[in-house]
Parts: C-alpha cells; structure tokens; sequence
C-alpha cells in the first residue's frame, strides 16, 4: 500500500499537480471554518496558544517554525515560539521543565509535542526557554531541531528594531540545538552555537556535506546566505558542536545580475526566472564580534553581514525558510524581486518574493520562481500575484515545493512543482488573517503539520494566538 501511495504521488507530480479549487473547511470537532482546502481534505486544531500543557505550562503565543520526526511508535514534533521580550510573560515560553533558563529575561523558545502516528496530540512540554523571537529553524538527521532566533538583543544591543528598549541578561541571536529525546521533566540546557554567527538567524538546513546551511533576515542591512562547518562532523558525534567556521556565498562577476562597489552582487531587484549564477563564499572572521552597549538592533545587525559584504558577499532581501533536498538547498527571499523603493544600499526590497535553489556539489545558485508583478505593485493593481511573502518552505515527499506566505490579507499554502508551476493548496479564511509557518509532513509523508501563527479560534483565550493544524487527504491526486 505504501509502495503504491508513493508512486502515485510521483505520477502525480510529473503531471503537474493541482489539487483543484479551495473550498471553505470546517475543522473536524469544532465546525469552526479556519482554512480553505481542496475537495477531500480534512483537518484538525490543537495547540493552541494558552492550552495547558503536560508540563503545567501553558502552551505560548506565535508558533513558528517546526519539523515531525519519527520517535519510537510515535511522533514528535518540535515548534518554535517567536516571542518578543516585551510580549506578554503570561504568553511566553519560559516553563520550569528546562531549568535554568538561558536568560531568564527572554521570553522565547520551543515546544515539543508528542502525537500518536495518525497525528492525535498526546502529550506537550517546554524543551527550550529563556531565548528571544524563535523564528524558524530546520530538522537535523541525528535527531535534532536547530531553532533559530531572529533578533540579536541583548545587554549591549538593547533597543529593539522597534525602537524599543530592552533589559536582557545575555546576547541573543545564535542557533540552539533540541534533541528530539529531550522529554518533558528533562534538565538538559542548550547552549548557544556562537561561531555560527551572532545575527538575525532565521532557518538552518543540514547539507550532508559536512555544513550547516543558514539564512538571515535582516530588515535593516544586506541578508546573507552562510554556511557553518562545525568542528565535528554532527553525524559522528550526535550534536552540534560550537567553534567552528563561517562562510558567507557570493555570486562571481557575471553581467545578469547588479553588483555594488565592494563586488557584491544584488539580488534585491529583478533577477529574472530560470537565471543561473556561479558562486564562492568568503570568510566571517568575526561571527561574535564585540558590541558596544547602547547599540541598536538596525547597527548591530549589520556587524557580521558587512564582513562579507565588504568581500562581495551577494546581497539578498530578508532570506527566511530554508530546506534540504536531492542536493540542494531550497530558500525563499521574502521581499525579493523588485528594487527597495529608496536609494540606499541597505534597505530590503519591495518586491513579492523569490525562490532560490543552491546547487551543492555544483555551487551554482538558480532562482527558481519570480513572481512577475508590474513596478506599482501593489499600489497599481488588485490582484495578487501567483506568490507573495513566502516565508518557511519545506521539500515535500514527492520532491516538489511547499511554501507558506506571510503578507497582507489571505495568505496561502503554495505548491512549486518539479516543473516551476506554482498552484494554490490552502488558504487562510477570511475571518482568519494570519501568516502561515512551520508547514512540514509526518515522516510517513500522510499528514501535512502547519502553524498559523497570528490568529485565534474562538475557544482561545482574549489576546493569545498561534494554532497548529493536521491537514490530511488525498495527497496522491496532486504533486505534494
């Protein structure tokens, strides 16, 4: 039976892949109509923000980033919480299952949920605490979510880039390692992988090379593509070890493509569909440098980016998901694809987004989809584009694409097939205005997990938002 599923799935998607139209759905147990589906899908909501946990905890606010893995009979599946420092402390990840916190002053961190193998929630419990804006993250094949914070607050960097001021205990701005076997009661703490830089981190795949491949997203400055070698081979020593190295990509003198003073090739504009681009990487010497206290987070978000950038280090608009597949390493540049709307060499783009693929044996970067919007967008025109603001991705079992949107009004779940068609597998509901996160499959490949990050159902509590859904169905009718 499964041998039949999986090829019917690819068959699936060599034909191309829609699933078809999207039909308002009522979730399964409440009749609550959260998302719009395909005919013959179906889905669940747990997790919810301020739902009591195993633990006692009461599970936090803004689930993001998240990947399943196979635990013993069971599932389990790590989530991240993107909470601020000045968030709400009765919505934040703190708990007293991890003990002591890294920074008792920061607020966010990681859930872990074990599940039944058909996706029922069994048991939930705080496996990571005291870090800040636990964006997204990625899987690792020993057995561990690297979550990743995308702010580098802290005693020294301590007004937020909302002009905010803070009051926190220690840096933030690192990758921290979860073992999926780090249960509930657990007092094992994470520490913070430093030479992997102190920047706004976003999403880490492993490339099977031996390195750790990482986006940023930086809303102030150029958004780098890096690599991390860690001094032990991870596969080897079951852990992620800090003092390793640091690389940044760039792009080699080409004439598709922009390139500033310092030989650095801007990829914020129009790039262009199908363009193929050679590249290197270059040395982060410094990836914790020192900070001066007072620091902003627009200044000290640069100081790691402009060590590569000075050496030609190509110049992204805010990298966000990444993921691993067949080779290569699949990202999303959020606000890539048009220029900044001002003339400064730092700001982000303005554009709906762009899919990259990075070749690793081949080192060659390819931006895979660009959606094609006119230069008044979106001011100029109603109609949204085929893509706008991806944010996570993940390599589904059929080996096609699946990206989850955060921009303005309805966001969507969008398939990417094998063949560069782009087609809409759910939508947020029109009551439900949220950024879709964390979209990965069971390990069996028969569940689709999925956050929505900034929306409440109505059995939550005022004020609090972030569900996980289970989306299941006839997955060998499409290319997913």
């Amino acid at each position: 039976i499964e041998w039949h599923r999986t090829l019917y799935r690819q068959l699936a998607a060599m034909a191309g892949g829609d699933y078809g139209p999207l039909f308002p759905t009522a979730a399964e147990g409440t009749g609550d109509v959260i998302i719009w589906l395909p005919k013959g899908f179906k889905y669940r909501v747990f997790g919810q923000a301020g739902d009591t946990m195993t633990d006692g905890e009461p599970t936090p606010i803004n689930h993001d980033g998240m990947a399943s893995f196979r635990y013993k009979d069971r599932i389990r599946m790590i989530r991240n919480h993107e909470v601020l420092p000045l968030d709400d402390p009765d919505q934040a990840a703190f708990g007293s299952a991890v003990k002591p916190p890294y920074d008792p002053e920061g607020p966010g961190g990681t859930t872990t949920m074990e599940l039944t193998r058909d996706g029922k929630l069994l048991s939930s419990w705080v496996s990571l605490n005291g870090t800040t804006m636990n964006c997204a993250g990625g899987a690792m094949p020993w057995g561990s979510w690297i979550s990743c914070e995308e702010n580098m607050s802290g005693p020294d960097v301590n007004v937020n880039f909302l002009g905010q001021d803070l009051d926190l205990e220690e840096k933030h701005g690192y990758l921290w390692e979860v073992p999926v076997g780090r249960g509930p009661g657990s007092r094992g703490r994470s520490r913070p992988i430093r030479s992997a830089g102190r920047f706004n981190h976003e999403a880490v795949a492993w490339g099977k090379d031996g390195y750790l491949y990482l986006t940023e997203d930086n809303f102030d400055g150029p958004s780098g593509f890096y690599r991390y070698k860690p001094p032990v081979d991870p596969m080897r020593a079951g852990r992620l070890q800090d003092g390793g190295t640091l690389e940044v990509l760039r792009v080699l003198p080409t004439d598709k493509v922009p390139f500033s003073d310092t030989g650095a090739a801007d990829l914020r504009g129009k790039v262009g569909t199908g363009t193929r681009l050679k590249t290197d990487w270059v040395p982060i010497h410094d990836p914790d440098p020192d900070i001066p206290v007072g620091t902003s987070n627009t200044d000290g978000s640069r100081t790691v980016i402009l060590q590569g950038y000075e050496q030609g280090a190509a110049n992204f608009s805010r990298i966000e998901g990444c993921w691993f597949g067949k080779g290569k390493i699949f990202f999303n540049a959020t606000s890539g694809g048009r220029e900044p709307t001002k003339v400064d060499p730092f700001r982000r783009g303005s554009g709906a987004g762009q899919v990259w693929m990075y070749n690793i044996k081949k080192g060659k970067l390819t931006l895979l989809f660009e959606p094609d919007v006119p230069d008044g967008w979106p001011d100029e025109h109603l109609d949204d584009p085929a893509m706008e603001g991806p944010d996570n991705i993940t390599f589904t079992p059929n080996g096609s694409l699946l990206i989850c949107e955060d921009s303005d009004g309805a966001n969507y779940l969008r398939g990417l097939t094998r063949g560069g068609d782009v087609f809409d597998f759910a939508r947020t509901a029109d009551d439900f205005e949220s950024e879709w996160a964390g979209a990965n499959f069971s390990p069996d490949g028969r569940i689709l997990f999925a956050n929505l990050q900034d929306a409440a159902t109505p059995s939550m509590p005022e004020g609090l938002s972030g569900f996980t859904v289970a989306i299941t169905g006839p997955w060998e009718e499409g290319a997913l």
